[in-house]
C-alpha cells in the first residue's frame, strides 16, 4: 500500500471510529513531522465532513444578545456558594465564568481545529452533529448534549430547545470541573491533602455531576423549602427511567432527595460523594506497606 493510499486509510478510520495511532505511522517524516502532520490533517478531514453532513441544517437558536460571561456566572454562583467557602467562591466564580462554549455554526469549526486531544474532537463533532439532526459520524458515535476537557464545558445548542424537568447540562458539566481542576488553576492555594477544587471520589464522579444537575434545576425552579422538597420528591419517583448503567438510581434517588431537605443541599451532595475517609489504621497500613 502505497503512502496516499495509507494516509486515506487512517483519516477513513478516524472519521467512522475516532480511533488513530498516536504516532500517525501513515505520514511521512521524523516522529515530530509525523505527529504534528497526522494530527492536524485528522482535525482537517473532521471539520471537513462536519461541514458536508451540516450543509442546509440548523441547530436551535442561541439568543442573540446571550452575554456568556455574566449568564454563565449567574447559573453557576448557586452551585458555587454551596460547595466552596466564602474567601473562595470568587476565584472559583472567574475561572468558571469563562469556561463554557456552546457549539454553534458559528465556532464549530474553529473549535475542531482547536483540540490537542483527537478523541475529544471526534466527540464534540458528534455533538454538534446531534443538534442539528445530522447523521453521527460512526455505529459507535454517541449524542451527547456536554463534555468537559479541563476547565472547557462544551455544551450543545440543544440546551435553548426544550430539556425537559431536572436538566440542565452547563451545571452537569461545570459540576465535573471541580475534579478535574487544581485548586492552583483558580489562584487558590494547594496542600497535599488539597490538590482539586474539590475531592470527589472517582467512581462516584457522574453520580455527583447528576445530582447537581438535578438540585441546581430544582432549586432554580422552586419558591420555598416545600416546593424543593416535592420537587426532590418527583426527582426521586422517576429517576429509574432516565438513569443508565454508570449510575445506582436508588442512590441517585436518595442524594437528590436529602439535598432537597438540607439547609445546603449542594454540602449534602458532596459528602455523599466524597472519597471514604481513611481511618488511622489505614494510615498506618499504607506507612507500613510503603516501608516494605
Amino acid at each position: 500500500m502505497d503512502e496516499r493510499a495509507r494516509i486515506t486509510e487512517a483519516v477513513e478510520r478516524y472519521l467512522r471510529e475516532g480511533t488513530y495511532e498516536p504516532d500517525h505511522p501513515a505520514w511521512p517524516g521524523n516522529v515530530l513531522d509525523r505527529a504534528r502532520r497526522g494530527h492536524d490533517e485528522l482535525l482537517a478531514a473532521l471539520a471537513a465532513e462536519v461541514r458536508r453532513r451540516a450543509a442546509g441544517r440548523q441547530h436551535a437558536a442561541v439568543p442573540l444578545d446571550l452575554d456568556l460571561i455574566s449568564w454563565t456566572r449567574r447559573k453557576l454562583t448557586p452551585m458555587v456558594n454551596g460547595l466552596f467557602p466564602e474567601v473562595e467562591r470568587e476565584a472559583v466564580l472567574s475561572l468558571l465564568e469563562r469556561s463554557v462554549v456552546f457549539l454553534t455554526a458559528d465556532n464549530v469549526e474553529r473549535v475542531l481545529l482547536g483540540q490537542m486531544w483527537l478523541h475529544t474532537a471526534w466527540s464534540l463533532a458528534n455533538m454538534y452533529l446531534s443538534s442539528i439532526d445530522a447523521e453521527l459520524l460512526g455505529p459507535e458515535a454517541l449524542s451527547l448534549l456536554g463534555l468537559s476537557e479541563e476547565t472547557t464545558c462544551y455544551v450543545s445548542a440543544d440546551y435553548f430547545a426544550d430539556q425537559g424537568r431536572f436538566n440542565d447540562f452547563v451545571i452537569h458539566e461545570a459540576a465535573h470541573v471541580f475534579h478535574n481542576c487544581k485548586r492552583h488553576t483558580a489562584g487558590l492555594p494547594e496542600t497535599r491533602r488539597r490538590e482539586w477544587l474539590l475531592d470527589i471520589e472517582f467512581k462516584k464522579r457522574e453520580t455527583f455531576a447528576y445530582s447537581c444537575e438535578a438540585y441546581g434545576w430544582i432549586v432554580e425552579h422552586a419558591r420555598t423549602r416545600a416546593e424543593r422538597i416535592t420537587l426532590g420528591q418527583d426527582y426521586a419517583a422517576g429517576v429509574h427511567r432516565f438513569t443508565d448503567e454508570v449510575l445506582d438510581a436508588d442512590e441517585q434517588a436518595s442524594i437528590v432527595s436529602e439535598a432537597c431537605e438540607s439547609r445546603n443541599g449542594w454540602k449534602a451532595i458532596l459528602r455523599r460523594c466524597a472519597p471514604p475517609k481513611m481511618t488511622r489504621r489505614d494510615a498506618l497500613a499504607l506507612l507500613t506497606q510503603g516501608a516494605r
